[in-house]
């Protein structure tokens, strides 16, 4: 099994699709956007509201409008990478595998199972809550402490499933990379035996 990692949260958003990418899809660059958006008046207004604007008024396509509004409010200082718009802060790691065969529903879900078994074994609990054998794209929740922590399995391609682990509704950003190390170490722990259908 190959495996390739991934982390998004907690950079800056512009670091997840370069100028080049923002250009190709909304005709302007990420400067060119925040210089229309401070004429607008968009560092008085809250996310919904600057992401609107550029879905509604200039219309960009709605999954751009909040990249380029969380960019918007990382450049101006009115959100830290990983932070949400309510405050809290999330992060996500992944983890790409490839089963023996192809990467079907069941070697999905037997993914998955594999996952929810190292990290129940780590949190000393199942789930509370999982998605059943007919979703394209499995999920298993645990509430924690502080905040939550959800697993996702998808077939990134007809060969490789991706697992993922994402912490979210954290107070602070300071012990981040520390969370960020442990669900790698968990992710890392599905042994290539395990992804079998």
């Amino acid at each position: 099994m190959v495996e390739q990692h991934d982390e998004r949260a907690t950079r800056g958003s512009g670091s997840v699709a370069g100028d080049a990418a923002v250009i190709e899809a909304t005709g302007r660059s990420r400067d060119d956007w925040f210089g229309m958006l401070d004429a607008d008046g968009a560092l008085e207004w809250k996310h919904g509201r600057i992401a609107a604007r550029l879905a509604d008024h200039y219309d960009v396509d709605p999954w751009w409008a909040q990249h380029v509004t969380v960019a918007y409010e990382q450049a101006r200082g009115l959100r830290r990478p990983g932070q949400r718009p309510d405050g809290t802060f999330e992060f996500a790691v992944s983890r790409t595998v490839r089963p023996e065969g192809d990467a079907d529903p069941a070697a999905v879900h037997a993914a998955l199972d594999a996952l929810v078994a190292v990290v129940a074994a780590d949190l000393g609990t199942e789930p509370v809550s999982r998605s059943g054998a007919a979703v394209k794209h499995p999920t298993a929740r645990w509430p924690l402490a502080e905040g939550a922590l959800l697993a996702t399995a998808s077939a990134a391609s007809i060969e490789r499933i991706s697992l993922g682990l994402t912490r979210s509704g954290l107070a602070d950003d300071a012990g981040i990379p520390d969370e960020k190390a442990r669900l790698r170490a968990l992710l890392a722990a599905v042994a290539p035996g395990t992804v079998e259908p």
